[in-house]
């Protein structure tokens, strides 16, 4: 079973709807490389970085995770964003999922969601809230299909 612990720090970003983002939305909304930094449940915060394509596409990497996922233009400055998101690191196994809400205004987007986190087996093990804060590097679109 994989620690509460160890999934909030492993928490960060992950996407929601279908790929499709692009049009004029797109080009006002997330596309590009964000660093982000994530509180689950009020724990200590940790760094994650995450990146939108234009497609829709979402991906992250941690030192203990990767992710995919996709991202949609809500309209406006909002968008939201789901990602599966794999425990690579510290013998953790695993994944969980999360389901973001974002308002982005200019370089900076907050979002704020639940994430499910499931056990190698595929067993739901817990349920967290998470808090993500990122400010863009990169307004280039990452290639999220590697």
């Amino acid at each position: 079973m994989l620690p509460v612990a160890a999934a909030g720090a492993l928490l960060t970003v992950l996407a929601s709807g279908p790929a499709g983002a692009a049009g004029p939305e797109c080009a006002a909304g997330p596309v590009g490389v964000w660093s982000a930094t994530v509180t689950v449940d009020g724990m200590s915060p940790h760094s994650s970085e995450i990146a939108f394509g234009e497609d829709g596409t979402a991906c992250l990497s941690t030192p203990a995770s990767t992710g995919r996922g996709t991202w949609t233009a809500s309209g406006g400055d909002r968008f939201t964003y789901r990602v599966k998101e794999v425990f690579t690191g510290d013998g953790a196994s695993g994944w969980l999922v999360t389901d973001q809400k974002a308002v982005r205004s200019g370089a900076v987007f907050t979002s704020s969601g639940q994430s499910k986190i499931y056990d190698a087996q595929g067993r739901e093990v817990a349920t967290k809230q998470a808090v993500i804060k990122a400010t863009r590097k990169s307004a280039t679109a990452p290639d999220c299909h590697a």
